[in-house]
């Protein structure tokens, strides 16, 4: 359950930091929006275009029930090492000092590129990196915490 401080019901490009969107009319979609880059993406979790990034500055075409203030949590045993390796779309992939997801740029693209989630983490290792195919979207912290969104590329 949600409290009504916890969301509203708006457009992606008026989604700030880390944002879900959860859809409230039979077509929209939900997505994950992060404004941890200079341009705010929006990465649709799923339907046709799951795991397309769309740029969502400004954008009023997409609607939803935006939560804000969300966190991604990772399966530590999904592992993968992305060093010299393809990050599939859908992978989170923790490398330099952020979160990235790896999403589509273009709807007709098969490669991914990585979108940043989170910066401002402890750095990793020079040219190291890992990769989750588990991951979900949580809001609120211990005891409160809950489980909004889960993702599992396996």
């Amino acid at each position: 359950m949600l409290s009504s401080e916890e969301m509203r019901v708006d457009y992606v490009g008026r989604a700030e930091g880390l944002t879900l969107v959860v859809p409230v009319g039979k077509h929209d979609d939900w997505f994950l929006v992060t404004t941890a880059d200079a341009t705010p993406a929006a990465i649709f979790l799923d339907g046709d275009h799951r795991f397309v990034a769309i740029d969502c500055a400004d954008n009023t075409n997409y609607k939803g029930l935006l939560i804000p203030n969300v966190r991604i949590e990772v399966d530590e045993t999904s592992v993968y090492d992305t060093v010299g390796n393809y990050a599939p779309p859908g992978m989170v992939v923790r490398q330099n000092d952020g979160l990235f997801v790896a999403a589509s740029a273009d709807r007709m693209r098969m490669r991914s590129d990585l979108f940043a989630l989170q910066r401002g983490l402890a750095a990793s290792g020079v040219n190291l990196s890992a990769g989750f195919s588990k991951w979900q979207i949580v809001l609120g912290n211990d005891p409160h915490q809950r489980v909004l969104k889960t993702i599992d590329l396996t």
